[in-house]
């Protein structure tokens, strides 16, 4: 081809009488940013990102390139905001310097926007079965509750409002119904909870009725390694998550359908076999050097140590390999 401008024979693009400047159009920058958060909104949602994944993104969206320009490499520098495009046109290496205008608005994100007026869809009702919650696993629900949160990080009511602790356990207050409903059934997969859910109207909006919902999580009054009686048997916890036991006297495993807390861990006490007939054992409890007669549940050996349970004014004998399996 001959070009009408130079008389000179080119192939593609004359560069003779092209401006490289008018190969690449780009719009000018607006970054809209959420001065409590640090979210970025693109396109009219809010998301999680950084600065420099925000200008990729309105590179690819803001950019024009002349179709027989092959871009090989872009380079950013941000004082003075500056973009650098490499690459190829007419078989010949170019390199185009852009200096578009970059401003940054502070708007607050809907996330946060709630978050601060105090808004919120469902509650955690965090309770305990006849016993008080324990710092672990107090511990463990802020675990799920940050691990969930973290996962839904793009979502505008993944929030906590508030949390309130009472008498008979802890209250989360979530922006999202659904952060509140994954939050509770995590925790009951989690410790073989029980739930309960409830809504009330909280108001209208055109014509129709807006619910917050109540979950309530009752963790199980039993843990590992405590004492319980289910269908008739004396059974340690091993596995509260599952509802698995192990039944004090036959060593069998049962799955607990309605257990009876009889005994925490905390109770159970060290001893030594001192004697033992076809019917009684006699041991010497180690913490105080109490003799005591309990049942025998078990086979044992003179020496053997052991563990005692005390029920009521009856002992029982628990072979040391079953409080094993609870821990």
């Amino acid at each position: 081809m001959i070009c009408p401008k130079c008389g000179e024979e080119f192939e593609g693009v004359c560069l003779n009488c092209t401006n490289l400047d008018e190969l690449i159009w780009l719009d000018n920058f607006i970054v809209i940013t959420c001065p409590k958060c640090g979210s970025f909104k693109l396109e009219g949602k809010w998301r999680t990102l950084d600065f420099e994944d925000v200008i990729d993104y309105l590179i690819s969206k803001n950019v024009r390139i002349h179709p027989e320009l092959e871009i090989k490499e872009i380079l950013i520098s941000y004082n003075p905001f500056t973009i650098t495009f490499k690459g190829e046109i007419s078989k010949v290496d170019v390199e185009i310097v852009k200096q578009p205008k970059l401003k940054i608005l502070k708007e607050t994100c809907t996330k946060c926007s709630r978050e601060s007026g105090g808004y919120y869809e469902s509650i955690l009702q965090l309770r305990a079965d006849k016993r008080k919650l324990e710092k672990e696993e107090i511990e463990k629900v802020n675990e799920i509750i940050n691990e969930i949160l973290r996962a839904e990080k793009d979502n505008q009511k993944a929030f906590i409002t508030k949390i309130v602790e009472r008498k008979e356990g802890i209250d989360y207050y979530f922006g999202g119904r659904n952060i509140g409903k994954k939050v509770s059934r995590k925790i009951v997969n989690e410790f073989g909870a029980e739930i309960k859910e409830s809504k009330t109207i909280s108001g209208r909006v055109d014509g129709r009725d807006l619910y917050r919902f109540t979950y309530l999580v009752r963790l199980p009054s039993y843990k590992n390694g405590d004492v319980v009686k289910d269908d008739g048997k004396i059974c340690i916890v091993t596995n509260a998550k599952i509802k698995k036991a192990v039944d004090i006297k036959t060593k069998q495993n049962v799955t607990l359908k309605n257990p009876k807390l009889l005994a925490r861990k905390e109770e159970i006490k060290r001893g030594v076999v001192v004697e033992s007939d076809e019917y009684v054992v006699e041991l010497i409890n180690l913490e105080n050097n109490e003799v005591v007669f309990a049942e025998k549940n078990a086979e044992v050996k003179t020496g053997e140590e052991i563990f005692i349970l005390e029920l009521g004014n009856k002992f029982y004998i628990i072979p040391k390999e079953l409080l094993n399996e609870s821990r």
